[in-house]
């Protein structure tokens, strides 16, 4: 449709400065006529929309010239009163601002009840949600950090970090940044970070610039065909920790399980944690090593002395 041509015509010239006749034309798969007579329209719809001929020329907007509100759907205004409502609920820095002008040129209020941000997990204390407003400050505001940290080896070290953003994935909270000691890109598990201080230093890296790979301290393990069945009593713990075409249910409310793991220590507490309430079909050297971890704890606890 030719509205939908012309909003974006605009959009693109908001976006880029200048552009020339050509390259509108390439972009939307029209004759570089039918580019000139949108120009027109716009023209005669009171957007101050010029062309200049020659080198260096191409259309463009009048300096300032900000969207007019109804160029934007209903739909359009409601999602980028929700996106900014959803920031605000993040406590992203100086939103107010932006929330008041935008929802005075929508003329609409926005509303700041429907959603909730928090990043600290359930029952965590005081210092722990203070520990991600500080990382959110430092991300946006381009703060090195410093903190102490747990590595996977259980040994306690200081970091100097560059911060670029938090990343959640496998149930845990990550902070990516570049480590000025090591000198790379590295992923810290905020939960073994301690004492986080900002720094009085700033940066400039930003990711888009940067060589971007996820890193990792160690290579990817191997994975292992895992066959589990859960007793009906930790149902919902396999909602929670599974995805659902990963499970099958039975009708006596079991269900049975089919993924992929690393044969590693985590998946035997992981897997120890169920209790009674779990089964290991296969592979046979996991059920082996359950029970020998199992046995591990059987004999700890019978011979420590009687408290």
């Amino acid at each position: 449709m030719q509205i939908d041509r012309l909003l974006e015509i605009v959009i693109l010239l908001l976006n880029n400065g200048q552009l020339t006749a050509r390259t509108l034309s390439n972009h939307f798969g029209v004759s570089v006529r039918t580019i000139y007579r949108d120009i027109d329209t716009l023209s005669l719809a009171g957007v101050p929309v010029s062309m200049t001929k020659g080198q260096g020329g191409g259309i463009s907007l009048m300096k300032h010239y900000v969207l007019d509100r109804f160029f934007l759907t209903q739909k359009e205004q409601d999602e980028i009163r929700l996106a900014l409502d959803t920031l605000r609920a993040s406590n992203f820095p100086g939103i107010e601002s932006t929330i008041n002008k935008v929802c005075g040129i929508f003329k609409q209020p926005s509303q700041s009840d429907w959603i909730q941000v928090d990043f600290s997990y359930w029952g965590s204390a005081r210092d722990e949600q203070n520990k991600f407003g500080l990382l959110k400050h430092a991300i946006l505001s381009r703060v090195v950090i410093h903190f102490n940290y747990y590595s996977s080896a259980g040994t306690l070290g200081k970091r100097t970090i560059q911060p670029l953003k938090l990343c959640f994935k496998g149930n845990a909270w990550y902070l990516v940044g570049y480590c000025e000691t090591k000198q790379q890109v590295r992923t810290f598990r905020i939960s073994r970070m301690t004492d986080v201080l900002l720094t009085a230093k700033t940066f400039h890296r930003d990711l888009p610039e940067d060589l971007w790979v996820e890193h990792s301290a160690a290579p990817s393990p191997a994975l292992t065909k895992l066959h589990l069945r859960f007793d009906a009593e930790v149902a919902h713990r396999v909602h929670d920790d599974f995805n659902h075409s990963d499970f099958t249910y039975h009708k006596n409310g079991s269900l049975e399980v089919r993924v992929e793991y690393p044969m590693d220590a985590w998946v035997i507490s992981y897997l120890l944690s169920f209790g009674q309430y779990v089964d290991v079909l296969s592979p046979l050297s996991l059920r082996q090593r359950l029970i020998d971890a199992a046995q591990e704890m059987l004999d700890r606890y019978r011979t420590q002395p009687k408290i």
